[in-house]
């Protein structure tokens, strides 16, 4: 039998493919919400510099803050989520395997 044709094995496969989903859906949104914040700083300045107008300034900050931020906190969340139903199954997997039981008492 091969592990391919191993229940188990699939499933411990797949608990390792979540939990890496896991780590870069969190990294990933982390990111995402560094680079927008770093946007709006970069687009704060240009406005007090007068670079930019303060309309058109608000309009890319509210851009920044829409898709960028938001989009980070989706995936960070996604990844947390990722991660609960990995443990979720973790656990189910643990309550359903057969527990080996000891010799029967008073033997």
């Amino acid at each position: 039998m091969s592990p391919a044709d191993d229940a188990d094995a699939r499933w411990a496969e797949r608990l390792v493919r979540a939990r890496r989903a896991e780590r870069l859906l969190i990294r990933l949104g982390w990111l995402v919400i560094a680079v927008s914040v770093i946007g709006i700083v970069a687009e704060v300045v240009a406005i007090a510099s007068g670079y930019d107008d303060v309309a058109d300034g608000f309009v890319v900050l509210a851009g920044l803050v829409l898709g960028g931020i938001l989009t980070g906190a989706v995936a960070f969340g996604s990844g947390v989520n990722v991660g609960i139903n990995a443990e979720r199954l973790e656990r189910e997997i643990a309550r359903e395997r057969p527990v080996a039981q000891g010799p029967p008492r008073g033997s």
